[in-house]
């Protein structure tokens, strides 16, 4: 069975309880993994040779380094997800204003998903005048999408994920993501984005507004993240390595 995220962190924010655990992966005769950060979810059931680990991949980009990105304002922010609490939508809206305010930069913020707190979060985002704001309950391509719109930077501030595909579709753009510390957003963002610590959002996220910024006033350091977080997607997640490894695994059942 492949394991994703709500396989083992469940559905709800700050709990992570899943029924029958026990049963449903003791039962199996291999798990396949997103990663390594996965693995201690499972330390208590002695399955050792059972795991193996194969990320999910995406298809590969091909981008011009040589063609810069556009950084005048407005600085435009993306994020792509269902709009439940573990998503921390409304953390967004509260970091895009801290942005603007502490940045004094034009900010432009494009939402598109779907789920129980859309009606909270529009409400929200309403009181924000200093945020130029666009909603898509779906697009068709996403990463026409993010072409399209010339985005700077892709939000993830979930508190569980299992391996975010739309960061890694950002990342294989060139578009540097700012996200929460989980396992999983550390894994693809460390070296390549903005990340923030969740239980001390206001400090943390203060701090990385000041780097995001820094980043913005000196364009080489905006390029070094943007080829970056490509060259990480390419070099490791692109389908076919990702195939090729899930392959292995199969034929060595």
């Amino acid at each position: 069975s492949r394991i994703l995220g709500s396989d083992l962190n469940g559905f709800i924010k700050n709990d992570d309880f899943v029924p029958f655990k026990d049963i449903k992966f003791t039962s199996l005769d291999k798990i396949i993994l997103l990663a390594n950060y996965q693995k201690p979810k499972l330390k208590n059931y002695n399955l050792h040779d059972k795991l193996e680990v194969s990320p999910l991949g995406v298809f590969p980009q091909n981008i011009n380094f040589d063609k810069k990105t556009d950084l005048n304002e407005p600085i435009i922010f993306i994020s792509c997800g269902n709009l439940i609490e573990i998503k921390n939508n409304l953390l967004m809206i509260d970091f895009l204003r801290k942005f603007s305010e502490q940045t004094n930069k034009k900010v432009k913020y494009i939402m598109i998903g779907n789920g129980a707190l859309k009606k909270k979060i529009f409400k929200k985002i309403k009181f924000n005048n200093n945020i130029i704001f666009e909603y898509y309950e779906y697009v068709e391509n996403f990463i026409n999408f993010l072409n399209q719109n010339k985005t700077h930077f892709f939000l993830n501030f979930s508190s569980q994920e299992g391996m975010p595909f739309t960061v890694m579709e950002s990342m294989s753009c060139g578009i540097p993501t700012i996200a929460s510390n989980i396992p999983p957003n550390e894994y693809l963002v460390r070296n390549n984005g903005f990340l923030f610590d969740l239980n001390n959002f206001d400090d943390s996220i203060s701090k990385t507004i000041d780097d995001i910024d820094e980043t913005l006033n000196n364009k080489k350091y905006y390029y070094q993240k943007s080829q970056k977080s490509f060259e990480f997607i390419n070099k490791n997640l692109v389908n076919s390595k990702c195939y090729q490894k899930m392959e292995i695994i199969l034929k060595n059942l």
